[in-house]
């Protein structure tokens, strides 16, 4: 098949930038040797099994980010490197340049006598680029994990669920965490005094929703049927509910973090949006467009998050994965709302 000249400059600008798969090095337990692909002998046991059967091979994850919105570099660990002790969130601004006793990842890797493997994996991650470190949970293949843990990476769409739907709408900066834990008397006092007499007024101190300022979101979401809560007050109640319905079966027929729950599904959405560059299949549907969502508030959406996702250059995720004996299950998944009474065959 020939590739038209469009077509080339798409995948040349949109793939992978640069993909570096670790080894252990047995003759230097200190470092790490980097290929360009998985192993195809034995070493393959040295990765997680999860994180290896989820990312297969470096050609299955260029094609996976293959349109993407912005570059990326991939990084894949065969074990647990990067584990800081306090960073706000699993999005930061690693550099080479800023390795020390000031960065708590590297305080951890010291503790760990794993410092020479990441300051390898540090000075691999360049400040233009959006760098995805892909990495062995801390405690994967230990028998007790499944029973301690419910964090952990069980795919790629559920990595960027994370890394890139979670954290450009509901993470806070370290500035808001400060103005929040500053503002918390200033709070109390003005619930006392029925006024706000905060000098943090104006600011958003509650999970922010970059993309979706306000409504957008909340037509999803709604209240939480994991607190007993009911839609009976919402606005057009069997409409919403029957989106969210078809909304949940879309991610579970396209295998993009089935069994995510509707409170949750904001992330999903954006890193699906970011994946595919298209919203899931339901936001076209006649059913809700325009009766619930109109085309201009897809078009917003689409464009605030092209905004945020270029702000993700120079940024780092890390995705630690795990393997787990059971699938996700939120408490607000499909299965969730039939046991509460709800009608998901539709």
């Amino acid at each position: 098949m020939k590739i038209t000249r469009q077509q080339l400059k798409k995948i040349v600008e949109m793939a992978v930038r640069d993909m570096s798969v670790a080894q252990k090095d047995p003759e230097n337990k200190g470092k790490f040797k980097f290929g360009d692909d998985f192993p195809e002998d034995e070493s393959r046991d040295q990765y997680d099994a999860q994180l290896l059967s989820d990312l297969k091979s470096a050609e299955h994850i260029k094609n996976y980010f293959l349109n993407s919105p912005i570059d990326i570099d991939v990084i894949v660990l065969p074990e647990n490197i990067i584990n800081a002790f306090f960073d706000v969130g699993i999005l930061s601004s690693y550099s080479s340049k800023l390795i020390g006793i000031a960065d708590s990842s590297a305080v951890a890797a010291l503790a760990r006598g794993k410092y020479g493997k990441y300051k390898q994996v540090i000075e691999k991650i360049r400040p233009d680029v959006f760098t995805i470190v892909m990495q062995s949970h801390a405690s994967s293949g230990k028998p007790d994990a499944q029973e301690k843990l419910q964090q952990g990476e069980y795919s790629l769409s559920w990595g960027l669920h994370d890394a890139v739907g979670h954290l450009i709408q509901d993470t806070y900066s370290l500035k808001e965490s400060i103005m929040m834990l500053l503002s918390i008397p200033f709070d109390l006092v003005s619930g006392i005094a029925g006024k706000n007499m905060s000098p943090f007024a104006g600011s958003d101190n509650k999970l922010r929703r970059v993309n979706n300022p306000g409504k957008f979101i909340k037509k999803i979401e709604g209240p939480s049927i994991d607190t007993g809560a009911r839609f009976s007050e919402e606005e057009d109640q069997e409409l919403r509910m029957a989106f969210r319905r078809d909304l949940l079966k879309f991610f579970i027929k396209a295998n993009f973090t089935a069994e995510v729950g509707y409170e949750d599904s904001h992330a999903s959405i954006c890193a699906y949006y970011f994946v595919y560059r298209k919203m899931p299949a339901p936001f076209y549907d006649s059913k809700y467009n325009p009766s619930l969502f109109t085309q201009s508030e897809i078009s917003d959406f689409q464009k605030a998050a092209d905004t945020a996702f270029q702000k993700l250059a120079g940024k780092t995720a890390v995705l630690n994965f795990l393997k787990r004996d059971q699938p996700h299950k939120s408490a607000t998944s499909l299965q969730k709302m039939a046991d509460a009474g709800y009608d998901v065959e539709g």
